[in-house]
C-alpha cells in the first residue's frame, strides 16, 4: 500500500481521450473494483482494539476513516448525478490531461484537508462489519451508474478540488478518496502503540 499514489496515477494515466468511450468505462470500474478490494483487505484483519485505536486525540482512528470513507461516497456520486442532470456542454472537453493530477493529488498524504462537517465521523455506524456494509452498498451503487450510464461523462462537469471536472474525474476523485483514507489507516497502524492482535502496544519496552 506505500505505493498508492504512483499505483493509482499509472491505473488512470490512460483515460487521455477527447471523448467517453468503453476502455474509459472499463477503467473507471476497473479503479472503483481494486479501491473497494484496497478497503476491505485493509480492515480485514483490524482487531476490536486496533479498530478504536487513536494516535492521537485530534486524530483518527481506524474506524472514524472507514466511516469517513463510507459515507464521503454517496455525496460524492451525487455530485456526478447532480452534474449528470445538466446539460452537456463543450466547456470540458479535452480537460482529460488533468486526470492524472487529479489522481495524484487525492491520494497526497503530505497535504492535509479538514473534512466538511456533513461527512465527518461521528460513530454513525455501531460495528465494523456494518461500516464495510455501507461503504459496499454505496459502492454497488456507484460502480452501477459507471456501467450503465450512456452519457458523454466528459461533456459533463462542475468545478472541484483541481478546478473545472468533468464527471468522469468525479468519478476518479471518488477511487482516489478512498485510497487516500486507506494511506491513513495504514499511517495508524504504523503507530508504535498501535495494538496488537491481543490488544497490547507493539511499543517495545523501555
Amino acid at each position: 500500500m506505500r505505493n498508492l499514489p504512483l499505483i493509482f496515477a499509472l491505473a488512470v494515466a490512460p483515460l487521455c481521450g477527447e471523448g467517453w468511450e468503453e476502455a474509459d468505462r472499463d477503467r473507471l470500474i476497473s479503479n472503483l473494483e481494486q479501491t473497494r478490494k484496497n478497503y476491505t483487505q485493509a480492515l480485514e484483519n483490524v482487531s476490536e482494539a486496533q479498530w478504536k485505536f487513536k494516535p492521537a486525540p485530534e486524530r483518527w482512528s481506524i474506524a472514524e476513516c472507514a466511516e469517513h470513507i463510507a459515507v464521503t461516497e454517496p455525496m460524492l456520486l451525487g455530485m456526478v448525478q447532480k452534474t449528470l442532470a445538466g446539460q452537456p456542454t463543450a466547456e470540458f472537453k479535452g480537460n482529460a490531461g488533468s486526470d492524472a493530477k487529479i489522481a495524484n493529488a487525492m491520494t497526497d498524504r503530505s497535504k492535509k484537508f479538514t473534512a466538511p462537517k456533513e461527512v465527518a465521523p461521528t460513530g454513525r455506524f455501531a460495528t465494523k462489519a456494518e461500516t464495510i456494509a455501507a461503504f459496499n452498498k454505496h459502492r454497488d451503487v456507484t460502480i452501477d451508474l459507471v456501467k450503465t450510464t450512456k452519457l458523454d461523462l466528459r461533456s459533463y462537469g462542475a468545478k472541484g478540488p483541481a478546478g473545472p471536472m468533468d464527471a468522469s474525474q468525479w468519478l476518479l476523485l471518488i477511487s482516489g478518496h478512498t485510497d487516500r483514507h486507506i494511506a491513513q489507516m495504514k499511517e495508524v497502524m504504523a503507530h508504535p502503540d498501535y495494538p496488537n492482535l491481543g490488544g497490547i502496544s507493539n511499543r517495545p519496552p523501555q
